[in-house]
């Protein structure tokens, strides 16, 4: 959900009074909006609401990051987190979770324009697989770009549900996971068309400076010499 185990400052423990309160100010943020970016220094930030100000650089920095660790850790079964505005981690209420699954399983030109042959190769592994896949059990073509970088375009363009697991070795590892299998775990959920969902979600960063959503953000197209 965007959130690291590694702390890079002796965090103060925040007391439960200050946690319940940083929650209701989530809470309603989301009741009002149905968004919120994790961390933004221009639009409404779940950071920024947890700490009262703005945070810059990362927030495990922040003297107070224990506070914002817990009180994001008690929103994982209200909340889905996408890279949905601006490309960055977003928090989705359930309210725009129809309308989010739509759009992202529309699999539309904006999603796939542009996406290079290991990129639609890394989109099959994730749709045949049976369970979320992570991506160091995941052999690519060698010459294909990073794992990583093929797993960020897929999530940037919402063609798949992405999370991060702590392995055994302590390492870091990104898991992709099918929309269709995110769905199918999380209960029946009607959708409306693909169109009507874009709208919602439109109509939910109206007021937010363009570009905002990934189809309405301009995409670079690759030159000639460019791998695929």
């Amino acid at each position: 959900m965007g959130r690291r185990s590694e702390q890079t400052s002796v965090p103060r423990e925040p007391g439960r009074a200050e946690v319940v309160a940083a929650l209701e100010r989530i809470q309603v943020a989301l009741a009002q909006r149905g968004l919120l970016l994790l961390q933004d220094a221009e639009l409404p930030a779940a950071t920024t609401l947890i700490l009262g100000e703005v945070v810059r650089g990362s927030w495990w920095a922040h003297p107070q990051n224990k506070l914002v660790y817990d009180t994001l850790g008690q929103l994982d079964a209200e909340v889905l987190w996408v890279k949905l505005v601006r490309g960055k981690v977003t928090l989705v209420a359930r309210s725009l979770w129809p309308p989010l699954l739509s759009t992202a399983r529309s699999r539309e030109a904006w999603q796939l324009q542009g996406l290079s042959a290991a990129g639609r190769r890394l989109l099959e592994l994730v749709d045949a697989a049976p369970a979320p896949l992570r991506l160091d059990q995941v052999t690519l073509p060698a010459a294909a770009d990073a794992p990583r970088e093929l797993a960020r375009q897929l999530e940037q363009r919402l063609l798949v549900h992405a999370s991060d697991v702590h392995t055994e070795s302590g390492r870091h590892v990104k898991v992709l996971e099918s929309w269709a299998h995110w769905q199918l775990l999380h209960g029946p959920i009607e959708l409306p068309a693909p169109a009507d969902g874009r709208a919602m979600l439109e109509a939910a960063v109206v007021d937010w400076p363009k570009p905002r959503l990934p189809w309405q953000a301009p995409r670079r197209t690759r030159g000639p010499s460019a791998r695929e």
